[in-house]
């Protein structure tokens, strides 16, 4: 008996915690700071909790993003702006994630910190994501801004998704 209880309070407590993540969610998703910040108080979420993400998006093998990646991967600048003033440190795949989400404002703030953090620097993986999810114009920008190499995996990336704009463009080259 005591061994069912305990069960069904873990399931319990897994209910609600998932309930919570897809709070997190919905609050990011659509840019809520108000009620994104009132939760984050109310409960005593860390600013860099990891959010199962598996649920919402298939992402390429990765299960969990940080607050401020997922927030990155939106386009929520508010929320990303507050988290950023929150952290100590860079998530690895921060600029990979800004990327992915295809908002401008966010990307040249990643340029901006680029130089307190390596995680930061934009390289040929930053350029796979932009293939990967056929942001073409934030491709050419990157290209453009940081002269980096068009490699092999880049190619391969653009085979994968499909992503025959980026392809012509360098097979012509």
């Amino acid at each position: 008996k005591i061994l069912s209880n305990y069960n069904t309070k873990n399931n319990n407590l897994s209910i609600e915690a998932s309930k919570s993540e897809q709070f997190l969610v919905i609050l990011i998703e659509n840019d809520n700071i108000d009620e994104f910040q009132t939760y984050l108080s109310q409960t005593n979420t860390k600013f860099n909790t990891k959010i199962n993400i598996n649920k919402y998006i298939l992402l390429h093998q990765i299960k969990e993003l940080e607050l401020i990646e997922f927030a990155a991967l939106c386009g929520s600048i508010k929320i990303f702006k507050f988290l950023l003033n929150q952290i100590s440190e860079f998530p690895f795949g921060l600029k990979n994630f800004a990327v992915c989400g295809g908002n401008y404002e966010i990307i040249h703030i990643i340029e901006q910190n680029r130089q307190y953090s390596d995680s930061l620097i934009f390289n040929e993986d930053t350029l796979k994501m932009a293939i990967m999810f056929h942001q073409n114009e934030i491709f050419d920008y990157l290209i453009e801004s940081f002269n980096i190499e068009f490699g092999a995996d880049c190619y391969n990336a653009c085979v994968k998704s499909n992503n025959f704009v980026i392809l012509n463009k360098y097979i012509e080259n």
